[in-house]
């Protein structure tokens, strides 16, 4: 507060606001800590839950199917555990967890060891109650095609098959340029012979 010649006394305008600024300023950083801090517990919870079942069901399952997991969306593989239900219980995580908790059950099941090699790249366990030839279809049924992405290894050969387009005669050119044969069949394109676009193993590039 400050006397003004003349006036009553009058309170500066800006230490309320700038009060008010540094209470909000606070209380958002609170909340921001709070939260992290939160989240960080879930995780180490997380960690700390995945050992101990990872070796139980290595513990009850004698038998275990190692799968690739690349390019496997979250909605897929809900699909597959909903699938498997009853059948086999399907576990993902970090490579490092998993050789950690291999290495630690060697002692008591050696024939683990042949797991290890296996845990490289983007992979998962499917622990086996059923026949594990049985679980293995079951898993196959959901495969679906993806579209080719620039830089990725190809999984499987691409080919275009030969037959009817549905594109007009006036995209000729851009089949020419990739020298492909083709006919005008009916008023569209037509491929004569299938044409292999990547092979299996080789990167996808943009051309």
């Amino acid at each position: 507060l400050k006397r003004l010649p003349g006036r009553r006394l009058c309170q500066s305008p800006q230490a309320p606001e700038s009060s008010a600024h540094a209470s909000a300023g606070a209380a958002s950083g609170f909340r921001a800590s709070a939260a992290a801090g939160a989240m960080g517990k879930e995780r180490a919870a997380k960690r700390r839950e995945y050992f101990p079942r990872l070796l139980q069901l290595l513990l009850e399952h004698p038998r275990v199917l190692v799968v690739s997991a690349d390019h496997v969306g979250s909605k897929q593989l809900a699909g597959i555990r909903v699938a498997l239900r009853g059948q086999a219980t399907v576990l993902m995580g970090k490579n490092t967890k998993i050789r950690t908790a291999l290495r630690q059950q060697l002692q008591q099941q050696p024939q683990l060891q042949a797991l290890l090699p296996l845990v490289r790249l983007n992979v998962g366990f499917i622990f086996c109650r059923a026949d594990p030839a049985a679980v293995r279809a079951v898993v196959q049924q959901h495969k679906v095609p993806a579209p080719a992405k620039q830089g990725v290894t190809a999984p499987t050969d691409v080919f275009i098959p030969a037959g009817p387009t549905g594109m007009d005669p006036g995209s000729t050119g851009f089949f020419q340029a990739l020298g492909i044969s083709t006919k005008i069949v009916k008023g569209q394109i037509e491929i004569q012979q299938a044409v292999q676009l990547i092979r299996r193993g080789e990167r996808v590039s943009a051309s």
